[in-house]
């Protein structure tokens, strides 16, 4: 069994700064809402795939893209599908409701 568990290796600096500044973009967030008396699910969840699109983008390397950070496009694929999804019920639920 590899050193570090299922998948091999040992998390690196990096990958735990990049977890660290997601979960805390997130958490900032998320208590914005709340202190705004706004938070639901689906903003809670929109304002997390955002911080993780803006975590990942700021946080890119220029030159070389580690192996890790190829495991992120499915994440982003993924939260990309359901906010797209929100979005059509969302304006789906305007259109109806003006007719």
């Amino acid at each position: 069994m590899p050193v570090g568990g299922v998948g091999g290796a040992v998390p690196t600096p990096r990958q735990y700064r990049f977890l660290r500044t997601q979960l805390y973009a997130t958490l900032l967030c998320v208590a914005g809402l709340a202190s705004l008396g706004a938070l639901t699910l689906e903003r809670a969840f929109l304002v997390g795939f955002l911080a993780l699109v803006t975590v990942a983008t700021l946080t890119a390397p220029v030159h070389v893209t580690p192996p890790w950070r190829r495991r992120l496009r499915w994440p982003l694929l993924l939260g990309s599908v359901v906010f797209l999804a929100l979005v059509v019920v969302r304006t789906a639920e305007k259109l109806l409701a003006a007719l």
